[in-house]
Protein backbone atom coordinates (compact mmCIF):
# COMPACT_ATOMS: atom_id res chain seq x y z
CA UNK A 1 0.00 0.00 0.00
CA UNK A 2 1.43 3.21 -0.90
CA UNK A 3 2.85 5.32 2.16
CA UNK A 4 0.73 8.75 3.28
CA UNK A 5 2.30 11.85 1.89
CA UNK A 6 2.57 13.96 4.40
CA UNK A 7 3.88 17.67 5.07
CA UNK A 8 7.49 18.30 6.29
CA UNK A 9 7.56 20.56 8.74
CA UNK A 10 11.15 20.65 10.25
CA UNK A 11 13.37 22.79 10.98
CA UNK A 12 17.05 23.37 8.82
CA UNK A 13 20.31 23.56 9.05
CA UNK A 14 22.40 25.64 7.58
CA UNK A 15 25.04 23.43 6.63
CA UNK A 16 24.42 22.24 3.83
CA UNK A 17 21.31 23.77 2.43
CA UNK A 18 23.13 27.09 1.63
CA UNK A 19 26.16 24.99 -0.12
CA UNK A 20 24.11 23.02 -2.62
CA UNK A 21 20.95 24.62 -3.76
CA UNK A 22 22.50 25.97 -6.38
CA UNK A 23 22.19 25.75 -10.61
CA UNK A 24 24.01 22.44 -12.00
CA UNK A 25 25.19 21.52 -15.60
CA UNK A 26 25.86 18.44 -17.63
CA UNK A 27 29.60 17.41 -17.39
CA UNK A 28 31.40 18.97 -19.81
CA UNK A 29 33.67 17.05 -22.88
CA UNK A 30 37.09 17.84 -20.76
CA UNK A 31 35.84 16.25 -17.67
CA UNK A 32 34.83 13.30 -20.23
CA UNK A 33 38.04 13.56 -21.49
CA UNK A 34 39.18 12.99 -17.75
CA UNK A 35 37.19 9.72 -16.94
CA UNK A 36 38.50 8.61 -20.31
CA UNK A 37 41.67 8.83 -19.74
CA UNK A 38 41.32 7.16 -16.28
CA UNK A 39 39.82 4.46 -17.94
CA UNK A 40 42.90 4.07 -20.45
CA UNK A 41 40.79 4.82 -23.69
CA UNK A 42 42.64 8.03 -24.01
CA UNK A 43 46.47 8.00 -23.21
CA UNK A 44 47.97 11.26 -21.47
CA UNK A 45 51.71 11.82 -20.02
CA UNK A 46 50.69 11.78 -16.35
CA UNK A 47 53.06 14.39 -14.11
CA UNK A 48 51.70 13.02 -10.70
CA UNK A 49 53.26 9.51 -10.45
CA UNK A 50 51.90 9.34 -6.59
CA UNK A 51 48.19 10.20 -7.55
CA UNK A 52 48.06 7.81 -10.14
CA UNK A 53 49.45 4.55 -7.65
CA UNK A 54 46.42 5.56 -5.62
CA UNK A 55 44.06 5.52 -7.97
CA UNK A 56 45.26 2.58 -9.79
CA UNK A 57 45.08 0.77 -5.66
CA UNK A 58 41.62 2.29 -5.77
CA UNK A 59 39.74 1.30 -8.84
CA UNK A 60 42.22 -2.49 -8.77
CA UNK A 61 40.32 -2.43 -5.29
CA UNK A 62 37.00 -1.65 -6.73
CA UNK A 63 37.21 -3.82 -9.98
CA UNK A 64 37.45 -6.72 -7.68
CA UNK A 65 34.50 -5.42 -5.53
CA UNK A 66 32.48 -5.29 -8.99
CA UNK A 67 33.11 -8.81 -9.78
CA UNK A 68 32.02 -10.55 -6.82
CA UNK A 69 29.31 -7.72 -6.30
CA UNK A 70 26.28 -10.19 -6.55
CA UNK A 71 27.93 -12.35 -3.32
CA UNK A 72 26.84 -9.45 -1.08
CA UNK A 73 25.06 -10.41 1.81
CA UNK A 74 22.18 -9.30 3.47
CA UNK A 75 21.25 -8.69 7.34
CA UNK A 76 19.96 -11.12 9.32
CA UNK A 77 16.16 -9.29 9.65
CA UNK A 78 12.96 -10.54 9.97
CA UNK A 79 10.73 -7.96 8.40
CA UNK A 80 7.70 -10.00 9.12
CA UNK A 81 8.16 -9.90 13.09
CA UNK A 82 9.19 -6.60 12.86
CA UNK A 83 6.13 -5.43 10.57
CA UNK A 84 3.56 -6.92 12.09
CA UNK A 85 -0.10 -6.12 11.21
CA UNK A 86 -1.03 -2.86 12.26
CA UNK A 87 2.46 -1.48 13.05
CA UNK A 88 3.95 1.55 11.27
CA UNK A 89 6.26 0.31 8.62
CA UNK A 90 8.15 1.83 5.31
CA UNK A 91 10.66 -1.29 4.18
CA UNK A 92 11.60 -0.91 0.51
CA UNK A 93 14.35 -3.73 -0.29
CA UNK A 94 14.93 -6.30 2.11
CA UNK A 95 15.77 -8.72 0.56
CA UNK A 96 17.89 -6.69 -1.99
CA UNK A 97 21.85 -6.95 -2.25
CA UNK A 98 23.92 -4.47 -2.80
CA UNK A 99 27.85 -4.00 -4.06
CA UNK A 100 29.84 -2.75 -0.71
CA UNK A 101 32.47 -0.75 -3.38
CA UNK A 102 35.21 -2.19 -1.32
CA UNK A 103 34.14 0.06 2.18
CA UNK A 104 34.88 -3.02 4.02
CA UNK A 105 37.61 -5.82 5.49
CA UNK A 106 40.26 -6.69 3.73
CA UNK A 107 39.69 -3.20 1.19
CA UNK A 108 38.65 -1.46 3.63
CA UNK A 109 38.42 2.05 0.86
CA UNK A 110 37.62 5.12 2.56
CA UNK A 111 34.61 5.54 0.21
CA UNK A 112 31.34 5.36 2.24
CA UNK A 113 29.76 8.65 0.55
CA UNK A 114 30.05 7.72 -3.01
CA UNK A 115 29.22 4.23 -1.96
CA UNK A 116 26.30 6.00 0.08
CA UNK A 117 25.57 8.07 -3.30
CA UNK A 118 25.58 4.38 -5.50
CA UNK A 119 23.03 3.06 -3.02
CA UNK A 120 20.76 6.03 -2.96
CA UNK A 121 20.44 6.03 -6.90
CA UNK A 122 20.18 2.40 -7.13
CA UNK A 123 17.14 2.61 -4.67
CA UNK A 124 15.51 5.92 -6.02
CA UNK A 125 16.79 5.63 -9.56
CA UNK A 126 16.12 2.00 -9.89
CA UNK A 127 19.45 2.00 -11.76
CA UNK A 128 22.77 -0.34 -11.30
CA UNK A 129 26.21 1.47 -10.69
CA UNK A 130 29.21 0.59 -11.72
CA UNK A 131 31.79 -0.20 -8.70
CA UNK A 132 34.82 0.79 -11.21
CA UNK A 133 32.81 4.60 -12.54
CA UNK A 134 32.27 5.20 -8.81
CA UNK A 135 35.39 4.65 -7.68
CA UNK A 136 36.72 6.86 -10.18
CA UNK A 137 34.64 9.29 -9.54
CA UNK A 138 35.44 9.70 -5.80
CA UNK A 139 38.83 9.60 -7.08
CA UNK A 140 38.27 12.27 -9.16
CA UNK A 141 36.78 14.09 -6.09
CA UNK A 142 39.54 13.86 -4.31
CA UNK A 143 39.54 10.47 -2.32
CA UNK A 144 42.29 7.71 -2.48
CA UNK A 145 42.35 4.64 -0.69
CA UNK A 146 43.26 5.72 2.36
CA UNK A 147 41.79 8.87 2.65
CA UNK A 148 37.97 9.66 2.45
CA UNK A 149 35.27 12.23 1.55
CA UNK A 150 33.02 14.94 3.88
CA UNK A 151 29.76 14.17 2.87
CA UNK A 152 29.66 18.14 1.78
CA UNK A 153 32.99 17.67 -0.40
CA UNK A 154 31.13 14.97 -2.06
CA UNK A 155 28.04 16.85 -3.01
CA UNK A 156 30.26 19.97 -4.17
CA UNK A 157 31.72 17.36 -7.38
CA UNK A 158 28.50 16.10 -7.40
CA UNK A 159 26.45 19.28 -8.46
CA UNK A 160 29.16 20.03 -11.20
CA UNK A 161 29.28 16.21 -12.31
CA UNK A 162 27.45 13.37 -13.72
CA UNK A 163 27.79 10.28 -10.80
CA UNK A 164 25.92 6.75 -12.86
CA UNK A 165 23.61 9.91 -15.11
CA UNK A 166 22.77 11.81 -12.16
CA UNK A 167 23.29 15.00 -11.01
CA UNK A 168 22.75 16.79 -8.02
CA UNK A 169 20.12 19.64 -8.27
CA UNK A 170 19.69 20.15 -4.27
CA UNK A 171 20.75 18.11 -0.88
CA UNK A 172 18.65 19.19 2.35
CA UNK A 173 20.34 18.89 5.82
CA UNK A 174 17.70 18.29 8.37
CA UNK A 175 17.79 17.28 12.26
CA UNK A 176 17.66 13.47 12.40
CA UNK A 177 14.91 13.23 14.91
CA UNK A 178 12.95 10.02 14.37
CA UNK A 179 9.50 12.62 13.15
CA UNK A 180 12.15 14.16 10.90
CA UNK A 181 13.60 10.55 9.27
CA UNK A 182 9.68 9.31 8.69
CA UNK A 183 8.82 12.33 7.07
CA UNK A 184 11.21 12.36 4.92
CA UNK A 185 11.99 9.42 4.09
CA UNK A 186 8.22 9.03 3.28
CA UNK A 187 9.15 12.08 0.75
CA UNK A 188 12.25 11.49 -0.70
CA UNK A 189 11.78 7.47 -0.50
CA UNK A 190 15.22 7.40 0.77
CA UNK A 191 17.92 9.92 2.09
CA UNK A 192 21.59 9.83 2.80
CA UNK A 193 22.99 9.93 6.37
CA UNK A 194 26.07 11.21 8.17
CA UNK A 195 26.94 9.01 11.70
CA UNK A 196 29.58 9.37 14.04
CA UNK A 197 29.71 5.79 15.36
CA UNK A 198 31.57 4.96 18.13
CA UNK A 199 34.71 2.45 19.16
CA UNK A 200 33.09 -1.11 20.64
CA UNK A 201 29.10 0.23 19.51
CA UNK A 202 26.99 -1.40 17.58
CA UNK A 203 24.86 -0.95 13.81
CA UNK A 204 22.18 -3.15 14.03
CA UNK A 205 24.08 -6.37 14.67
CA UNK A 206 27.62 -5.10 13.61
CA UNK A 207 29.92 -4.01 15.90
CA UNK A 208 31.71 -0.46 15.00
CA UNK A 209 35.00 1.45 15.24
CA UNK A 210 35.21 5.13 15.84
CA UNK A 211 34.60 7.46 12.84
CA UNK A 212 32.26 9.38 10.48
CA UNK A 213 30.37 7.57 8.15
CA UNK A 214 28.12 7.91 5.49
CA UNK A 215 24.98 5.54 4.96
CA UNK A 216 21.25 5.28 3.53
CA UNK A 217 18.03 5.22 4.91
CA UNK A 218 15.25 3.89 2.94
CA UNK A 219 12.64 3.16 5.40
CA UNK A 220 11.50 2.38 9.17
CA UNK A 221 10.16 -0.41 11.47
CA UNK A 222 9.01 0.48 15.28
CA UNK A 223 11.86 -1.43 16.18
CA UNK A 224 13.89 1.25 14.11
CA UNK A 225 15.52 2.74 10.87
CA UNK A 226 15.98 0.25 8.38
CA UNK A 227 19.56 1.36 6.47
CA UNK A 228 21.69 0.16 3.79
CA UNK A 229 25.31 0.19 4.21
CA UNK A 230 28.42 -2.15 3.70
CA UNK A 231 26.08 -3.95 0.99
CA UNK A 232 23.93 -4.87 3.59
CA UNK A 233 20.11 -4.11 4.11
CA UNK A 234 19.93 -3.44 8.33
CA UNK A 235 17.52 -2.32 10.82
CA UNK A 236 19.42 -0.76 13.75
CA UNK A 237 17.50 0.51 17.14
CA UNK A 238 15.61 3.63 17.85
CA UNK A 239 18.44 4.21 20.21
CA UNK A 240 21.12 3.20 18.29
CA UNK A 241 20.21 5.82 15.80
CA UNK A 242 19.89 8.44 18.23
CA UNK A 243 23.48 7.71 19.49
CA UNK A 244 25.17 8.05 16.19
CA UNK A 245 23.24 9.86 13.54
CA UNK A 246 24.99 13.73 12.69
CA UNK A 247 22.33 14.56 9.66
CA UNK A 248 20.00 13.47 7.26
CA UNK A 249 19.68 14.66 3.63
CA UNK A 250 16.98 14.79 1.30
CA UNK A 251 18.02 14.66 -2.08
CA UNK A 252 16.87 15.65 -5.50
CA UNK A 253 19.04 15.11 -8.99
CA UNK A 254 18.34 15.72 -12.76
CA UNK A 255 19.40 13.24 -15.29
CA UNK A 256 22.31 14.43 -16.92
CA UNK A 257 22.51 14.95 -20.63
CA UNK A 258 25.76 12.99 -21.13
Amino acid sequence: MEAEEQIIEIELSPVIENDIRVEVRPTTSREHKRIEQQLGIRKKRWPNYTFISCIFILLASVAFVGVTANKSSTGPVSFKQLCAKGTECVIKFPKRSFPDYGNVWPNNLAICTFAAIADWESIVKNTKPNPILIGIDFGQAGGDSKNGLTMKDSFKYWKKNSINGQLLKSAISYKPSEKNLKNTVRQYGAVLASLQLKNGGFLGELRTSAGGHEIVVDGFTPSGPEIVTWGQTLVISWKQWKDVAQNIYAIKTIKSDS
